[in-house]
């Protein structure tokens, strides 16, 4: 009797101790397709999370109908992850849709029963970056950004006050192109950009930077998420797009999903920094010793920096 007993709970369990056996299936929704850094970060914090034994992960661009393209992945993932403020609206409006299913959103925050945010105080590294460009050269600073979107509209204000910092009368002009894919469109407004004759230029273009970059003649460019050691480049303002993307799939796949949380990346816990390159700490030895004290008047709190971005774009809890 205990012998039959036993095999009817083993048989009422499997389904069960199947679906814990079965390994978390992840999908990652980026907005444009190509080889930009952003996209890079991102696939590269899903392949570690892929080296975990109980994670299979794939990645999709979303394409002409993101809203479908969510839809599906919502449809056959346990676990989906989006970065770009259009998919971070798509997750805010579909999410409950799918209470079943786990979402994660980069560089915003959206919290709700499902969803696990990681932001970032990229400001400070942008702030960073501003103080610095504008000790290390002369003449206007340039900003060209694909788009108007918050995440870039905080980053450009945090140069900006950097750039103040060091010095008050510094000019800092702002162009957008419109789009992070039209190389054109970059190029046609790095040209104007390069017709003020800038100091240092900031690539926030996307997809657009190496057209951007050829308009800009020999004006040193600060690169923008990925650290980039290039002979033309004077820094970089990095956020470890690649670890959130990992904490997030790990979180999920061990149990510990932090629901209803928006985690900050910041100078302080290594998620931003501004880097110079090699070859700018060699050619100016005072701006890589005032980058280190700036880090650390961060780091006791001496510098009050506000974030133009909403540290959450939703608050979906029902």
């Amino acid at each position: 009797m205990r012998a039959a007993l036993l095999c009817l709970l083993a048989i009422w369990l499997w389904p069960d101790l199947a679906r814990g056996a079965e390994a978390l299936k992840v999908v990652l929704i980026l907005e444009h397709d190509g080889d930009s850094s952003f996209n890079k970060l991102l696939i590269a914090g899903l392949e570690r999370a892929k080296r975990e034994p109980d994670v299979e992960g794939r990645v999709i661009v979303a394409g002409k109908d993101p809203v479908d393209a969510f839809r599906r992945a919502a449809g056959e993932a346990d676990l989906v992850i989006v970065a770009t403020d259009a998919m971070h609206e798509i997750l805010r409006d579909n999410a409950g849709a799918f209470r079943s299913v786990k979402f994660g959103a980069i560089d915003a925050g959206i919290r709700a029963r499902n969803i696990m945010s990681v932001t970032f105080a990229d400001e400070q590294a942008a702030y960073l970056a501003g103080a610095i460009a504008a000790m290390s050269s002369d003449g206007p600073l340039a900003w060209l950004s694909g788009a108007d979107v918050p995440s870039l509209r905080s980053l450009y204000n945090g140069f900006v006050e950097g750039a103040k910092l060091a010095d008050p009368d510094r000019v800092v002009v702002q162009a957008v192109s419109g789009s992070f894919t039209d190389g054109m469109l970059a190029a046609d407004k790095a040209r104007a950009l390069a017709s003020r004759h800038p100091g240092v230029a900031v690539l926030a273009s996307g997809l657009g930077n190496a057209a951007a970059e050829k308009e800009l003649g020999r004006t040193p460019v600060i690169a923008l998420d990925a650290a980039d050691d290039s002979p033309r480049v004077f820094g970089s303002i990095v956020k470890a797009l690649d670890r959130a993307v990992y904490e997030i799939v790990s979180s999920a796949a061990s149990g510990r999903f932090a629901a209803k949380e928006i985690r900050t990346y910041d100078l302080a816990n290594g998620g931003v920094d501004f880097i110079l390159s090699k070859a700018s700490a060699k050619k100016y030895p005072d701006a890589a010793r005032r980058l280190a004290e700036l880090k650390g008047e961060f780091a006791k709190g001496s510098i009050p920096l506000r974030s133009a971005r909403q540290r959450t774009l939703c608050d979906c809890l029902d």
